[in-house]
């Protein structure tokens, strides 16, 4: 039997609308269930030997947190609104987390037993590859499932 639980990494970029698109449309034909993963990260404060020290504390750190995680909740809960109520037949999920994308991308995968993991890809290469790294070819690399890559964009 297929697994038709599917997690789709979402960084609300154009692009990404159109990965979430992409599974929908696959995803309507197997009756599915789409998890919509959006990672965020908060910087941390800055050290007590900067200027901006005296100006952010934990708290402000805190509140950035929780900022963060409530609107890309809110938001997440409308795309996938807007996809179940065009896909009738895939039932949809948002998770948001704070964290490493690939790392929080695996174990959302892990925990909930998807049987595949949809990111997308912008094809960057050379040393803004070198710098940036890529999620995607990371979660290719450690998923225990498998990876759909979807290119995005005009590079």
């Amino acid at each position: 039997m297929t697994n038709n639980k599917w997690l789709v990494a979402y960084d609300f970029s154009a692009e990404a609308n159109e990965i979430v698109e992409v599974a929908a449309r696959e995803l309507q034909e197997l009756n599915g269930e789409m998890l919509i993963l959006h990672v965020y990260h908060v910087p941390p404060p800055p050290s007590a030997f900067t200027a901006l020290a005296s100006e952010m504390t934990y708290a402000s750190s805190q509140e950035l947190g929780d900022a963060l995680y409530g609107n890309s909740q809110k938001h997440l809960e409308v795309i996938a609104d807007d996809i179940q109520s065009r896909f009738h037949l895939v039932s949809t999920k948002a998770i948001v987390r704070e964290g490493d994308a690939v790392d929080e991308i695996l174990e959302v995968a892990k925990e909930c037993g998807v049987g595949r993991i949809v990111v997308g890809t912008h094809g960057r290469r050379g040393m803004e590859r070198l710098f940036l790294g890529s999620v995607a070819e990371k979660v290719v690399r450690l998923a225990s499932v498998s990876v759909l890559v979807l290119k995005t964009g005009n590079t």
